[in-house]
């Protein structure tokens, strides 16, 4: 898996995944800011709505679960 841009200012895309993917994107706090799903085919997260900072984006699909750090500037 990996994403880029990263940072990004809007979107981050993620290479990678092979199903069904469940996201989280966790802001410095530990609070959940967004959850979503996305399909092989749909690999664009959108951060455009998020304030400047870092986020933990935890990906969980039929392999496990991955995590990444994601700075939004």
């Amino acid at each position: 898996m990996s994403l880029f841009p990263n940072p990004t200012s809007a979107a981050v895309r993620i290479n990678g995944l092979t199903g069904a993917t469940a996201i989280e994107l966790i802001d410095a706090m530990g609070r959940v800011v967004l959850t979503t799903s996305l399909l092989p085919d749909q690999n664009t997260v959108d951060m455009h709505s998020l304030p400047a900072g870092t986020y933990i984006l935890r990906l969980m699909d039929a392999e496990g679960v991955k995590v990444a750090r994601v700075v939004r500037n």
